[in-house]
């Protein structure tokens, strides 16, 4: 798929969800692009260090890292009171 046809797909979640999504270094504008076009808000990431576990990848770099991006949807404030039942 390219890049317009990820953002264009109808994503079925509720109005409050979290969405989890990995990208590789060369990708990381395209998965903020996806994120937006969702309609989540970026809100961290976290490095998968594959040199750890034995792989390695390379293209133009040989890079041994890949992220994923946490990004939520909430439609309402959080009370951090709040039950979460």
């Amino acid at each position: 798929m390219i890049i317009d046809e990820l953002c264009a797909l109808k994503v079925p979640a509720a109005k409050d969800s979290v969405l989890y999504l990995w990208a590789t270094a060369s990708k990381l504008l395209e998965a903020a692009a996806v994120i937006a076009a969702w309609g989540y808000i970026y809100k961290t990431h976290a490095i998968w260090d594959k040199e750890k576990v034995g792989m390695a990848t390379g293209s133009e770099a040989n890079t041994n890292c890949s992220w994923w991006r946490l990004a939520v949807k909430c439609h309402r404030p959080r009370n951090l009171t709040e039950s979460a039942a």
